[in-house]
């Protein structure tokens, strides 16, 4: 068991709207309109004079001094990132920023295999191993990175991807922790492995089986929690775009209003982050209170369905 006990992300503050900038994105305008009006992708932060390093580097600095960490109490720093290669064999990004914030007792690796999906499988490799540490002692996970090709900026009629990244703290869990994890449920669907090379038939098949498999792995979550759907206050989505989701809530027999979709039109999808900086959100605007159950669910492509639940 663990627990989550801090948050820090970063976002740009260069950001580009969609429906007025469809050149940058390789798109035509009628497709644009498609992305900003129906899809609510209507701004895409971005971070042309950042290094990929700089951009993850300052949520984790930003969680350390936000948050007064004990940087020595800190074991483990994973990057949890989408894009399988993310710069020049041997330059490892995040042990550059373990030695920058003298987190001298880390660990640091990254992990990508469930692509945005890693995320969380990060959060339960990170307890795995704290399980060795002693109570007070912490990991963090981190995830972000920078958009660098037009294929990884644009998912054909799905979304749009922007530069952000996040870091969270998490600790073993005791009586009482915040945002204590409950349960989690992982489903792959090999059928699509191929990722965004999928044949036309094959991304017809994804989106078709797309919102029953979002909404069963959400379920599934819940229930191993030993709670129902009535329980959770609030499911913190990937924001991938606001159409699916408000489907998903149709198949979850759910409201709408349920899902924090604000960030959507704000910040587009930043890969592994989203769920995270939808989470800081969500507390700040006090829909999240102490007591309340919820849901961090997102999508990999791949494909990796997975949702974790935590009450705060």
């Amino acid at each position: 068991m663990f627990s989550l006990e801090q948050v820090g992300f970063f976002v740009p503050k260069t950001a580009i709207l969609v429906e007025e900038n469809p050149e940058y994105f390789l798109l035509d305008p009628s497709k644009a309109k498609v992305f900003s009006r129906i899809y609510g992708l209507k701004r895409v932060p971005v971070s042309p004079d950042l290094s990929m390093e700089t951009l993850v580097l300052q949520s984790v600095e930003n969680l350390l001094v936000k948050h007064k960490i004990d940087r020595e109490k800190i074991r483990f720093l994973i990057h949890s990132h989408t894009v399988r290669v993310i710069t020049r064999f041997g330059d490892s990004i995040v042990e550059k920023i373990r030695r920058k914030l003298g987190l001298n007792r880390a660990l640091a690796f990254g992990v990508t295999i469930n692509n945005c999906a890693s995320t969380l499988t990060a959060y339960e490799m990170a307890a795995l191993f704290l399980t060795e540490c002693e109570d007070d002692e912490y990991a963090i996970v981190v995830t972000g990175e920078k958009v660098f090709t037009s294929s990884a900026q644009v998912i054909p009629n799905t979304s749009i991807t922007g530069d952000a990244s996040a870091a969270v703290l998490i600790k073993r869990s005791v009586l009482g922790a915040k945002n204590q994890f409950l349960s989690s449920y992982f489903l792959t669907d090999g059928r699509f492995s191929k990722n965004i090379r999928l044949s036309p038939e094959e991304s017809a098949q994804f989106e078709a089986s797309y919102t029953s498999s979002l909404a069963h792995t959400i379920e599934t979550a819940v229930s191993k929690a030993g709670l129902s759907m009535e329980n959770i206050k609030l499911i913190l989505p990937h924001n991938v775009n606001t159409i699916s989701w408000l489907n998903t809530a149709k198949a979850l027999k759910i409201s709408g209003s349920k899902i924090y979709l604000k960030n959507i039109s704000q910040y587009a999808h930043c890969f592994g982050a989203d769920i995270m900086i939808n989470y800081v959100s969500a507390v700040e605007e006090g829909l999240i209170l102490p007591g309340d159950y919820f849901v961090m669910a997102t999508v990999g492509l791949g494909a990796t369905f997975a949702a974790a639940v935590f009450q705060h």
